[in-house]
């Protein structure tokens, strides 16, 4: 990851500032299979953090034998700036300062939608929340590292001071003269699906069996070569033990005559 700015606000910062390996969400790192991976941390210009990428299971979809599912996880890096497998998961993170310099702190909200994976019993709403409709998913092939379908999720929230309110007989509303209370209210769910199109699908397909192919032959003379090896140095062994063999024997001999 380069250096960013936001053009909206002051805010700044440079990859020096981080405590793990940063992508720009352009270029991906080669996983493996078994992934050598459990967690990729993408920084998110719109946010001005990076959100991390946790991996999931190994799933078989859109032809492909393996693919490697990874979740979202809103992780506060001010709170666990290892960025590790191990940082809790926020329920809600503060994005004011990444919008706006005017707007208060703790006034925007970013979170997933309908709050999954946290008690949404403090916005006193009856959110159900659901794997398949509220969480963001990525799948990548392990070979190359390329993602072949994205599916972001995440929603926008507001931390307002609400005035109170007196409800008149006729309907009409006065103010209460009371402090103003703060309310935590969802403004935008924003649900982004981005799939890799049929033909570099189809090439992706084609260069995978290649790779794996070329993968098996090096593993296989990996296994060959360790094979000789050992065969060489029992071989070795031998030798020196046969000509040790022979001194003894003539050794032996002398002493005799």
């Amino acid at each position: 990851m380069v250096d960013f700015a936001s053009e909206y606000t002051p805010f700044k910062t440079s990859f020096e500032n981080w405590q793990t390996t940063m992508f720009d969400g352009m270029t991906f790192p080669i996983l493996g299979n078994p992934t050598n991976r459990k967690v990729i941390n993408v920084f998110q210009p719109d946010f001005c953090r990076p959100v991390q990428l946790r991996y999931n299971r190994t799933v078989s979809k859109f032809g492909f034998p393996h693919l490697h599912e990874y979740v979202l996880k809103l992780v506060d890096v001010e709170k666990c700036p290892e960025m590790d497998e191990f940082c809790p998961e926020a329920d809600k993170i503060d994005i004011t300062k990444c919008l706006s310099a005017e707007i208060p702190a703790e006034t925007l909200y970013l979170t997933k939608p309908h709050l999954y994976g946290h008690n949404s019993s403090y916005t006193n709403v009856d959110f159900k929340p659901d794997f398949d409709k509220h969480e963001s998913t990525i799948y990548f092939e392990p070979i190359t590292g390329t993602p072949i379908q994205a599916q972001l999720r995440i929603q926008l929230n507001t931390n307002a001071w609400i005035d109170r309110l007196t409800l008149n007989p006729d309907g009409s509303t006065d103010p209460s003269g009371t402090r103003a209370v703060r309310r935590f209210t969802p403004m935008v769910w924003i649900d982004q699906k981005i799939t890799v199109n049929e033909e570099a699908i189809k090439t992706l397909k084609t260069l995978t069996v290649v790779l794996e192919k070329i993968n098996y032959v090096h593993q296989s003379l990996n296994i060959l070569y360790t094979m000789i090896a050992f065969v060489s140095v029992i071989a070795i062994l031998l030798v020196v033990e046969l000509i040790l063999l022979t001194r003894r024997n003539k050794m032996a001999k002398s002493v005799l005559y």
